[in-house]
């Protein structure tokens, strides 16, 4: 027993660890920073913020009393985006009127309140599962149930709690708008970099590899890294959609760099995913090929030089991407690099395709996937090339 106590204190002391340093972390990232964690702060004040002021309509210039009903929504209406916020309150307002609709009716027919509370419960339930009324559906059966239990199912009920309701609503969407409006088009454009960063220093750590030497592990490294590189460019383009969402219906929206991080990094982070996949594929090869014990020919050498040299300049056209310093156009040093390796890609292939005709037969097999691989990497360059040519500068990350 003193065993299995001893070791559940040391669980429950090092998770208390744990949270006092996510805490600590939180914190700093809320005074030293300007990114998702002050916005989660100052969308909790907001969130008081308009209930305290919804309660005080609803108590005093309305008249209300007890209104619990519009700090409840005016809470839950301050939402991440301002869309969001007036999409969930349309919802909200739908779910309680067919609650309150829905007990007011059945109370009326059904004299049992047992019997009365069954009917309302089984018919808001089918409503809340209705997609339009979205996760704000739940609101119906709870308002039936609250009215049926405490008999509060008087037309004046009704007209007090749909008051309610107006006023928080009301009070959320304005808050929301008015009081530091939400955006993330910061967080949005360092993810996108991010993302571009890691993908560049992946090129240029394999390109490295193959001048110098590579082991399993090396080689095995890439492609982990290849496949994070799969889940940051999906978490990447939620940023962006969330972004894109954050600035609809803005109230400064004019003063806001909107076009850098959604129109600009959609394309290139499409880019960088079909990117991420043929890499992992060809870092793969150098694992299995790394396994072989077999010694590199001098025309061996030369070949994974020249597979070097490509991923060296797909690397340094992909950390171009990253440049946010002229959103609405593209720089003309990054089309032209983009062209140029559109172009020039293709010919490299053809030099390594020759040079693999010269390898001893035990290696072609892994050269052959490597170039593969590489030619993948061109493609996807390749359908980017035109997006930079027709907008007259392009997309430019």
């Amino acid at each position: 027993m003193p065993t299995v106590l001893t070791r559940i204190g040391r669980r429950v002391t090092a998770g208390a660890r744990t949270d006092a340093t996510d805490a600590a972390r939180f914190a700093h990232d809320v005074f030293s920073r300007n990114g998702a964690e002050r916005q989660l702060v100052f969308q909790v004040l907001k969130s008081v913020l308009a209930a305290l002021v919804a309660w005080v309509i609803a108590r005093y210039p309305l008249g209300l009393p007890q209104p619990f009903v519009a700090p409840m929504i005016a809470l839950l209406m301050v939402q991440s985006t301002i869309v969001s916020s007036l999409v969930k309150g349309t919802q909200q307002v739908a779910a309680v009127v067919v609650g309150m609709l829905t007990a007011l009716v059945v109370f009326r027919l059904v004299s049992d309140t047992i019997a009365a509370l069954g009917i309302a419960l089984l018919v808001t339930t089918s409503f809340a599962a209705w997609k339009r009324l979205g996760d704000q559906g739940t609101y119906a059966p709870v308002v039936a149930l609250t009215m049926i239990s405490l008999q509060s199912t008087g037309e004046t009920y009704f007209e007090r709690r749909l008051l309610e309701t107006v006023v928080g609503v009301a009070v959320g969407a304005v808050v929301n708008l008015v009081v530091k409006p939400p955006h993330y088009l910061d967080s949005a454009r360092a993810s996108a970099t991010a993302c571009v960063e890691e993908a560049t220093e992946i090129l240029r750590d394999t390109a490295e590899g193959l001048r110098a030497g590579w082991s399993v592990d090396d080689a095995r490294g890439w492609g982990s890294r290849c496949d994070r590189l799969h889940t940051q460019v999906a978490a990447c383009l939620e940023d962006l959609r969330w972004a894109g969402e954050s600035v609809r219906l803005y109230p400064r929206r004019r003063r806001l760099d909107t076009t850098s991080p959604v129109a600009t990094y959609g394309p290139v982070i499409d880019a960088v995913g079909s990117i991420a996949e043929p890499l992992g594929h060809f870092t793969r090869t150098l694992e299995i090929r790394a396994s072989d014990d077999r010694e590199a020919t001098q025309h061996d050498v030369a070949f994974l030089i020249g597979c070097a040299t490509l991923l060296d300049d797909i690397a340094e056209d992909v950390a171009d991407w990253a440049n946010a310093d002229t959103p609405m156009h593209a720089p003309a040093v990054t089309v032209e690099k983009e062209n140029t390796l559109a172009e020039g890609g293709s010919r490299q292939l053809h030099d390594l395709a020759d040079r693999v005709r010269e390898l001893p037969r035990a290696q072609v097999t892994y050269s052959g996937a490597m170039i593969i691989a590489l030619e993948q990497i061109v493609d996807a360059l390749r359908s980017r090339a035109p997006q930079g040519v027709a907008g007259g500068g392009g997309s430019p990350a």
